[in-house]
């Protein structure tokens, strides 16, 4: 059977999060994807969150045990470099985490805040969601659903997405 490359998306759900609470969220891979090989893992919301484990199948992609803070998967750092195991299409991609206790501002700064209708960034929850960038191998003849641009402007496929 022939198959075909590209540099591709993997969505992870996205989850709202309440302070102190953990949550996991997973990824699998859509029909016609026969291989998944990660190159980054990109999270949005970062700074308040904690990456306690990232697995694929039962098998944990961390080299040691302990929670990692998400920012170093940030956007702002064009997401942490990594070599896991490739995700093939029986195997699931997913994350452990956990919002962490974020320190408010005395409630003076939070009512000029309020006051100069600015966005309030302490809030007691927040959404976590989170991408993989990397090579997903295809039978030919498959054609991902949908399309996202990167900063560069190259078109990159989606060929996956949350778990429902």
């Amino acid at each position: 059977m022939a198959t075909s490359s590209s540099m591709t998306v993997l969505g992870f759900e996205a989850v709202i999060v309440h302070e102190g609470e953990r949550a996991t969220v997973q990824a699998k891979l859509k029909d016609g994807v026969e291989l998944f090989r990660a190159r980054q893992l990109i999270v949005n919301g970062g700074r308040y969150f904690m990456i306690h484990d990232f697995k694929i199948g039962k098998d944990s992609q961390f080299a040691h045990p302990g929670a990692i803070p998400a920012a170093v998967f940030g956007p702002e750092t064009l997401g942490g470099s990594l070599e896991v195991q490739d995700l093939l299409p029986d195997l699931l991609a997913t994350l452990f985490v956990e919002h962490v206790k974020v320190k408010r501002p005395n409630w003076l700064v939070r009512v000029i805040r309020k006051w100069l209708w600015l966005e309030d960034d302490w809030a007691a929850f927040h959404t976590f969601s989170a991408v993989l960038l990397g090579e997903a191998v295809m039978r030919d003849g498959y054609v991902p659903p949908s399309v996202a641009a990167d900063g560069d402007g190259d078109v990159l496929s989606t060929i996956g997405g949350a778990v429902q």
